[in-house]
């Protein structure tokens, strides 16, 4: 006999559909079980929460793309050519998701981007790269230019991978990391002063359950 538990995550679309997604399962034995029968392992925290960074970050590519398939310019509804496959490397993990290219608009002479900028032309366009062009989330940034700025790059690098189970993290990673940073630092005073300011990150919501 064993207990068994299913988490599930829930989307809510904004036609008042509701999707639910198995995220995994966890089993545990009601008999003859041992002391690391109780509770949940740090794999097991881990590999669920790998596979809940993994849902939600492929549910908002698709909303994103619902959101920006229409050409900005002409409001024509861009069609998506395929469908590609990217790695993401996150705080969380490595994932891996599925990004659309959609056939660009020729309503303009010029080529245009989101901002309104004449960019280099192309037959078909990917919106969500413009959102992590370093396939690298800022919090894994962060993670590798705090632990670079105290230490060797490839201390840093083993205590960053340790961390985040991104097995693919090198020295040298570290080290772009951490410099970038660094000047991102260097250059603060002279955005303010140009009235650039600081990008405002992380403007999600987390809302707990009797909280």
């Amino acid at each position: 006999m064993s207990l068994r538990w299913t988490l599930c995550l829930q989307s809510h679309a904004d036609d008042g559909s509701v999707e639910t997604i198995q995220l995994g399962t966890v089993k545990r034995p009601t008999c003859n079980a041992e002391p690391a029968d109780f509770g949940l392992s740090l794999r097991e925290l881990r590999r669920l929460a790998l596979a809940l960074q993994q849902t939600v970050t492929q549910q908002q590519i698709y909303a994103y793309d619902r959101a920006k398939r229409r050409c900005p310019h002409c409001g024509a509804y861009r069609r998506i050519k395929d469908w590609r496959p990217r790695t993401f490397d996150t705080a969380l993990g490595t994932i891996h998701v599925r990004v659309p290219r959609v056939v660009a608009c020729m309503c303009l002479p010029e080529p245009l981007d989101e901002n309104g900028d004449i960019e280099d032309y192309r037959e078909t366009l990917c919106p969500i790269e413009r959102l992590l062009p370093s396939r690298t989330t800022p919090e894994l940034a962060y993670l590798c230019a705090r632990h670079g700025a105290t230490g060797s790059y490839r201390s840093a690098a083993a205590v960053v991978s340790a961390l985040t189970s991104v097995s693919c993290l090198s020295h040298m990673r570290v080290r772009r990391e951490t410099i970038k940073i660094g000047e991102y630092i260097e250059d603060r005073p002279v955005r303010i002063g140009m009235g650039f300011g600081s990008p405002v990150r992380g403007t999600g919501e987390i809302t707990l359950d009797g909280n």
